[in-house]
């Protein structure tokens, strides 16, 4: 998720104004689209726990909290 931003200040340096906070809002989104991918793959090791509906539950809620987020982000 963090390592995304160094490039994201590359890319939008030469931006101003609201054009520059669109492209950072742009990375942002695309950073936190990719922890969703790997909370998303992360539930097919929910079988091999004690209690794989608790598992998948508590990474759902977390997808849906990030799914918001990006809303937020992208206005």
């Amino acid at each position: 998720y963090k390592r995304f931003f160094s490039k994201a200040a590359k890319a939008c340096s030469k931006l101003m104004g609201g054009k520059k906070t669109m492209c950072m809002n742009k990375f942002k989104a695309d950073a936190v689209r990719a922890q969703i991918k790997d909370l998303q793959s992360a539930t097919k090791g929910c079988v091999k726990t004690r209690n794989p509906e608790k598992c998948k539950k508590t990474i759902n809620n977390k997808i849906n909290s990030l799914s918001q987020k990006i809303q937020k982000i992208s206005g």
